[in-house]
């Protein structure tokens, strides 16, 4: 599991759009997301970096987590 920080994400339509972005790349991947921490957690076959590019084309930061 990767995990993000994504900390312009404020309502259900923000974890709407980060999740299409993920799916759209890996329509296989799992993802979940909380607007009171902030994090988005993705369970999928890319590369981290390739899941934060996803989330950013959205149109938010998504910096990984250790």
């Amino acid at each position: 599991m990767v995990k993000f920080s994504v900390p312009e994400m404020h309502c259900g339509g923000c974890i709407a759009s980060v999740t299409q972005a993920v799916l759209r790349g890996d329509p296989a991947a799992k993802v979940s997301a909380s607007l009171t921490t902030h994090l988005v957690e993705v369970r999928s076959s890319l590369q981290p970096s390739r899941l934060a590019s996803l989330i950013e084309d959205a149109g938010f930061v998504a910096k990984l987590l250790a």
